[in-house]
């Protein structure tokens, strides 16, 4: 694993850690593999997350594995709406706030975010966030561009 910037300032059993969030485990998961109690674990992901002054696990993830020097290109298409819902799920907001931000519906965020997870074949934000960290997909400095005419047919 390369350490960037924001992993300077994280011991090794936080490094430990870091790495099994991004992999989508649980705390109490990634207590049982490394064989410390929940409880350590919790309070290893909370001082992490306060290290990186991250606003969740997620978010932490996204910091950590960004890698701008990668630049792949996706074999699926988002929509401009989940676009807008992958730059809040990045950031570590729930469907709740998305929901509140974007002006639609708990259950039509719910809905953009399980899009998002089946185009990219993850099974939670987490996994998500590192999926797009990793390919150097930066949300943030990247506008949305149209479909291409072949996903006109839908």
């Amino acid at each position: 694993m390369t350490k960037n910037i924001y992993m300077n300032n994280l011991t090794n059993t936080e490094l430990k850690v870091l790495e099994l969030v991004r992999l989508g485990l649980s705390n109490r998961q990634i207590a049982k593999q490394l064989h410390y109690s929940y409880y350590t674990i919790r309070a290893s992901v909370s001082c992490i997350i306060s290290k990186l002054g991250a606003k969740n696990r997620t978010h932490a993830v996204f910091l950590c594995y960004y890698n701008p020097q990668n630049q792949f290109e996706f074999d699926f298409y988002i929509t401009r709406r989940e676009f807008e819902v992958l730059k809040f799920v990045v950031l570590g907001f729930n469907n709740n706030e998305i929901s509140k931000i974007l002006g639609i519906s708990k259950t039509t965020a719910k809905a953009y975010v399980n899009s998002l997870l089946d185009k990219t074949d993850t099974h939670n934000r987490t996994k998500l966030t590192y999926y797009m960290a990793e390919a150097g997909y930066n949300l943030f400095n990247s506008a949305y561009t149209e479909a291409p005419a072949s996903y006109a047919k839908l």
